[in-house]
């Protein structure tokens, strides 16, 4: 619901100076006005297209194909890595970069993790409070069962492999003042339990 591409635009830069890497800065459409999942979508079909046209922007996917982004970003990266996935695409996504992704949310939180789950209860005094994650996510609107919005809950396959099974390697940066800090560590707990 905010930010543009202009926010990510000094680190795409610098991912393009520091690695001589193409870079693709995708700009999905915000709610309120594209409610869930289009930004879902939005983001998909972008890194689809980027894997069958690699090679028009001068890229090589056999050198690394990474996806990444911040904050609902980060989230967004770690269900289009389970998208792609899923559809085999191919090149494959290689890594995953998810930067303060809110991995869990307090209302999905499940009980053996419960415990661990401490950081929304916690007085944060920088950035975004509870009370304005609430506002956003309802302005959203997501369906909380989907696996298109908590990928944590992404089901698992029908030969009964975990659901996170065969994800590219997946790289986290979490802040510790963020109410949503440890839906990540959890998240990140279990891709290593189910690896």
């Amino acid at each position: 619901m905010i930010g543009t591409p202009l926010g990510q635009e000094p680190h795409c830069l610098e991912y393009v100076k520091e690695f001589g890497a193409t870079c693709l800065n995708i700009e999905y459409r915000l709610a309120p006005e594209h409610k869930f999942p289009t930004a879902v979508y939005d983001c998909y079909y972008v890194v689809e297209w980027a894997a069958n046209n690699a090679s028009a922007l001068g890229a090589d996917l056999r050198k690394g194909f990474i996806v990444g982004g911040a904050s609902a970003g980060g989230s967004l990266s770690d269900i289009v890595g389970h998208m792609a996935r899923d559809a085999k695409l191919d090149p494959p996504i290689t890594g995953l970069c998810e930067v303060i992704p809110p991995g869990l949310r307090v209302y999905d939180v499940p009980e053996k993790y419960a415990p661990e789950f401490v950081s929304w209860h916690q007085d944060m005094l920088y950035g975004l409070n509870r009370e304005q994650f609430t506002s956003l996510h309802h302005l959203y609107g997501p369906d909380v069962k989907s696996k298109l919005f908590n990928s944590f809950n992404w089901p698992d396959s029908p030969d009964g492999k975990s659901g996170h099974v065969g994800l590219p390697p997946v790289f986290f940066q979490i802040s510790g003042m963020d109410p949503l800090r440890d839906g990540g560590l959890i998240y990140e707990k279990r891709l290593r339990e189910e690896d």
